[in-house]
């Protein structure tokens, strides 16, 4: 029962996490955008406030991909994680069923007495 609850919470605290980063990351690049917008609407030379905010523009483009990339494979990772599981637990239980199929072990190298 513990481990149940205890399974719910990381499910929980993954969602909860990967959904902050997103949050951070989005933040941090519109507060990024509405800076460089507002310095060159400051600046009222002829080309730069028009060039200054597009170079940025492009940026947040490409951090967005990366960002989407990168949360595309985390998700595949923690489905991946949660589908996966107990394939150890299996081949323990098929090999215990037919111990008259293994060969035997000599005793020196299990017990390591040539040495």
């Amino acid at each position: 029962m513990v481990d149940l609850f205890l399974e719910l919470i990381q499910e929980f605290a993954r969602i909860i996490s990967l959904s902050f980063r997103l949050f951070g990351n989005i933040f941090a690049g519109e507060v990024l955008l509405a800076v460089m917008f507002s310095m060159a609407n400051a600046i009222k030379i002829a080309l730069v406030p028009v060039l200054f905010p597009v170079v940025f523009l492009g940026l947040e483009l490409l951090f967005g991909a990366i960002q989407a990339l990168v949360f595309a494979l985390l998700t595949l990772i923690y489905i991946t994680l949660a589908t996966a599981g107990g394939h150890g637990d299996e081949e323990h239980g098929h090999a215990a069923g037919h111990k008259a199929e293994r060969a035997p072990v000599p005793v020196t190298a299990a017990t390591g007495a040539g040495d």
